[in-house]
């Protein structure tokens, strides 16, 4: 036997490296190995998808805009509030010159008109539509675009008549008392014209604009209690009352909008409990406290602390204050004082 015919006979002799379906199988891997990488890039793909939706989601909820709170707390705003104030000035430094009858707190600093009670007159009251006994104290006209509203006050019952029409031979007016209260907030007298929202007969409809009323103060006969009712501003309720005042203010132009003072929102009002105060601050120093109706301090809700320029939210605790009607006084060393009524419920 030829030497290369030897080679090739024990070269058949040697088992194989792989047999024909192990050979099979690896011409196929390749393609099974490339189905996985074709499988993972698509997962990398939807991973990528889902992390960049994430993102833009977290980016939207970071600049999502600020919500507001349920209640800002209204309050006068610039013309009625500088002429109201103005009067009650003008009785304070003057009291002889007119039969209004003033008791308004001489704490410094403190916005009169929301410590003053106003007594006006008998002849004041009666262009009001107010009409004072012996025994009560009745109210009654029509209301522009209203109807006709009457109540009576006998001690510590009253009662309302409301129609919708007016009634003939009753003076119009375009101003009237939405609300009657006692001195601590409570209503006294709840009604509503048809054409009125319906939470006007709720508590927080009335509270959420103590600000923006003008109050009348009485007593009320026979007892020592007193009734508050809270007018609405118009240019022809502060005429009447200021018809007897040396100096009133009627010319719009003598307004400054300095008088209007930073904006606050104060939430929920009444207060039950904890009070909420939202503010935008600057780089000031600020004291918050809270006053009864006469100027007095009551509680330091926020000792004198020095600030940055933020958003400021804060949180008191009043649950153990008595009800009744207070000031928030916020003083800052730099925009001054800004005063708001408040109530504090049971």
């Amino acid at each position: 036997m030829k030497p290369i015919d030897r080679y090739f006979e024990k070269a058949r002799q040697r088992p194989g490296l792989a047999s024909k379906d192990e050979i099979h199988q690896m011409i196929r891997q390749p393609a099974v190995a490339e189905s996985n990488r074709s499988g993972y890039r698509e997962i990398r793909k939807l991973a990528a998808v889902i992390t960049i939706i994430f993102l833009i989601g977290f980016i939207l909820f970071l600049i999502r805009p600020e919500v507001t709170p349920p209640v800002q707390q209204a309050h006068f705003t610039d013309y009625y509030e500088f002429r109201y104030a103005s009067l009650v000035h003008e009785l304070q430094e003057h009291p002889e010159k007119s039969g209004i009858r003033l008791i308004a707190s001489k704490a410094p600093d403190i916005p009169l008109h929301l410590t003053a009670q106003v007594q006006p007159p008998e002849e004041i009251l009666n262009q009001l539509g107010l009409y004072t006994s012996e025994k009560n104290i009745v109210y009654k006209g029509n209301i522009q675009s209203a109807g006709f509203v009457s109540f009576s006050i006998v001690g510590e019952r009253h009662s309302v008549y409301v129609a919708d029409r007016q009634q003939t031979g009753e003076k119009i007016y375009d101003f009237y008392p939405l609300f009657l209260s006692d001195m601590n907030g409570r209503q006294r007298v709840k009604y509503r014209f048809v054409n009125e929202p319906e939470d006007k007969l709720t508590d927080d409809f009335f509270e959420e604009r103590i600000n923006t009323l003008i109050p009348i103060v009485l007593d009320v006969p026979g007892t020592d209690a007193k009734v508050v009712f809270w007018f609405l501003p118009t240019e022809e309720l502060l005429n009447i009352l200021e018809q007897d005042v040396s100096h009133p203010v009627k010319d719009r132009s003598d307004f400054s909008e300095n008088q209007i003072g930073r904006e606050v929102k104060i939430y929920p009002n009444p207060a039950t409990g904890l009070l909420n105060l939202e503010m935008d601050l600057y780089h000031e120093r600020i004291n918050i406290t809270l006053l009864d109706i006469n100027g007095k301090l009551v509680r330091a809700l926020m000792p004198s602390t020095r600030v940055i320029a933020s958003h400021g939210q804060y949180q008191f605790d009043t649950g153990d204050i008595p009800r009744g009607i207070y000031l928030l006084s916020i003083e800052s060393d730099q925009t001054g004082r800004v005063v708001r009524r408040i109530i504090i419920a049971d």
